[in-house]
């Protein structure tokens, strides 16, 4: 995981980041547009101890709960989370309602209408395979971000080589 500004921009560490899950951070993002962000990215040991996805996910929640609660601000990675995926049919929208409930949405959902589990556009294909692809990759804002930001997965043949994921692009305009 990693978060990196440039031209101008600065970010400074949130004191919570050490009771935070396995790769997840909180940081203070300043510049023309200053917001809080939580890159997400949670992770299961590879002999499958640990806690799952979802677990991690529900923990960032209350660990970060003031600071996601601030008036700008971003959560937004890999979750490795959604409706579709097997054994997530209900921890995926327990997240949702949970991340709704200190007011974040999936930029995603809100820009295309689409319910969770019902994305045209996925952000993983799965053994790098066309033929099992999901949406794991999302942008949760506040809702003073929400109305002016817009997103769009870049599905081009030069990310499909590069990666399992397709990234986001998000553009978050100034106020």
């Amino acid at each position: 995981l990693a978060v990196m500004v440039r031209n101008g921009w600065t970010i400074s560490a949130h004191a919570n980041n050490t009771d935070t899950p396995a790769l997840f951070g909180a940081f203070h993002v300043q510049g023309p547009l200053s917001f809080h962000l939580l890159a997400v990215w949670p992770i299961m040991g590879k002999d499958g101890t640990g806690p799952s996805y979802s677990q991690s996910l529900a923990a960032s929640l209350v660990v970060f709960e003031d600071f996601l609660k601030a008036e700008r601000t971003v959560m937004a990675g890999d979750f490795n989370s959604n409706s579709k995926v097997k054994g997530q049919q209900h921890t995926h929208p327990e997240f949702v309602s949970r991340a709704a409930a200190l007011g974040l949405a999936s930029l995603y959902h809100h820009q295309t209408g689409k319910g969770h589990g019902q994305e045209p556009d996925p952000t993983y294909r799965h053994n790098n395979s066309d033929d099992s692809t999901f949406h794991l990759d999302y942008c949760f804002l506040s809702k003073a971000l929400l109305g002016s930001a817009s997103l769009k997965v870049l599905n081009d043949t030069a990310w499909k080589e590069r990666s399992d994921h397709l990234p986001i692009l998000v553009d978050l305009p100034n106020p």
